[in-house]
């Protein structure tokens, strides 16, 4: 398990990375990085995530779920809280969102959470595959 601090860091890095990513696709100078897409040829779980972020930015419920990737509105969600977390955490000297993160990460060793949620990613990759992302 990571040091509060470690987590942070790792927050903040992956955070920014995946804004860069997401505002270099916003101006269309967008990257194909999916390595397993590459391999495989195959959608992997997330394919689709970034199209799905910019149609919910357009409040384009129906493409985000239907054409794109219906995981994208959880992630989506998550992204938009995640400063407000860091930034609430930052100004008061709390852990709010590491200490949810351990909680998280306790719940889902149980197999009555992570079964359900793994077989919810596999049919959504399915999914994805059989729409030809």
């Amino acid at each position: 398990m990571y040091s509060s601090k470690k987590f942070y860091r790792l927050i903040v890095i992956l955070y920014a990375v995946g804004l860069f990513y997401l505002i270099l696709n916003v101006l269309g100078l967008g990257l194909k990085v999916c390595i397993f897409h590459y391999i495989t040829g195959f959608a992997c779980p997330a394919c689709g995530m970034t199209r799905g972020f910019l149609s919910l930015s357009r409040a384009d419920f129906y493409s985000a779920i239907m054409i794109y990737n219906a995981l994208s509105i959880p992630a989506f969600i998550i992204m938009l809280l995640i400063p407000i977390f860091l930034l609430y955490d930052y100004v008061y000297s709390k852990h709010t969102l590491y200490n949810f993160y351990v909680k998280l990460e306790d719940i889902l060793k149980r197999p009555i959470y992570y079964i359900p949620l793994s077989l919810l990613i596999v049919s959504n990759w399915i999914w994805n595959i059989l729409k030809d992302l």
